[in-house]
């Protein structure tokens, strides 16, 4: 049985090699026992002139893992399931490209899949078009500001719809914003691997009532404040967390909201391209806490090709100015019940 087995495999392996121009890494048919193992594949991008192409993005489509190429061109991509995929190169300024890739069950843990040549192409552009609605009345929010990667692309109309064309965006994840007074922000993500990509979505945003909460400054210097914050500054008396006031921020003027969690311990912040990534250095960088605003999670729409990141780009959603307070949470055991749940890796509340 073990020997029809492998004839069956090397027939596939033939058949996808010949007619579907499928890369095949590596050998088949060892035993079963290696299938679950994971693979990390190198390789190296260059552009036409044949130097090396930073920044490019690496993907497999349907696996959600993605990698971008250092400045000497290389790239790995880490943790690959075996089995058929779609490996992806996008970079601005060159067209993109793509390869079917086979990763049978004899697959060392580790593939070297050479270089990858790329040539130049028209940058990704946008049509996107945006209904926002009231959620409790169920009517047009009028006049809502939308904004795609911190750039202002439009406002809604009476019908609380907007059309906006050839926006200018990144390869990968990009983000939505929708801003209006007097209401809850709606964020949005999507992932964009194609030129002349077409996204849509309806909305419905949370009115809120604007209510100055009432302060009381005491002889010490403590301070107290209601509403909507009161759960703010009982959860930093219990001393559970790392906690950020707005006299922090105004301190340390901050280009983006992230370079304040840059100093708490246990987080690790960094740029990928446009995005800034937040991970959990006790899980090794491969865990990023959940991120909530204003006691809504914000969530990654998976979109396009099936591909989601693990965590919110924070900067295009949030600005230092627009912001009250930090709470951060670095795992389970600090995370309070109302933002635990979702994941391991703790949790970033932020008010505005």
């Amino acid at each position: 049985m073990a020997d029809l087995l492998d004839r069956l495999r090397t027939a596939l392996c033939s058949m996808l090699l010949s007619v579907c121009g499928v890369v095949v890494v590596g050998g088949v048919g060892r035993a079963q026992e290696r299938a679950s193992q994971l693979v990390t594949l190198r390789g190296t991008v260059i552009d036409s002139s044949f130097r090396p192409a930073s920044g490019v993005l690496v993907y497999l489509s349907s696996a959600g893992i993605f990698s971008l190429s250092d400045d000497k061109g290389e790239f790995a991509l880490a943790d690959v399931e075996r089995g058929v995929d779609t490996l992806q190169f996008r970079g601005m300024g060159f067209a993109p490209r793509a390869f079917r890739l086979f990763l049978p069950d004899s697959a060392p843990g580790t593939m070297d899949l050479g270089t990858v040549r790329l040539v130049p192409g028209p940058p990704p552009t946008l049509a996107l078009t945006t209904t926002v609605r009231d959620t409790v009345h169920d009517q047009p929010v009028v006049g809502a500001q939308v904004m795609v990667n911190d750039r202002v692309v439009g406002v809604t109309d009476t019908t609380g719809r907007l059309l906006a064309t050839e926006i200018p965006i990144d390869w990968g994840l990009n983000a939505v914003l929708v801003r209006r007074v007097g209401y809850a922000p709606l964020f949005r993500s999507f992932w964009v691997g194609e030129l002349n990509a077409q996204r849509s979505f309806t909305g419905f945003m949370w009115q809120q009532a604007v209510d100055l909460p009432a302060v009381v400054v005491e002889a010490d210097g403590i301070l107290f404040t209601w509403g909507r914050m009161r759960d703010f500054w009982r959860r930093r008396e219990r001393g559970l967390g790392r906690f950020i006031t707005r006299a922090d921020i105004e301190r340390r003027h901050p280009a983006y909201i992230s370079d304040m969690l840059r100093m708490i311990p246990g987080l690790w912040v960094f740029r990928e391209g446009a995005t800034t990534q937040i991970r959990s250095t006790r899980s090794g960088g491969r865990c990023a806490p959940s991120i909530w605003v204003d006691g809504l999670r914000l969530t990654d729409v998976r979109a396009g090709e099936g591909i989601s990141r693990s965590n919110t780009n924070l900067d295009a959603f949030v600005h230092p100015q627009d912001v009250e307070a930090i709470e951060v949470y670095r795992g389970v055991g600090e995370t309070p019940v109302e933002f635990s749940g979702f994941n391991a890796c703790g949790a970033i509340v932020i008010w505005t």
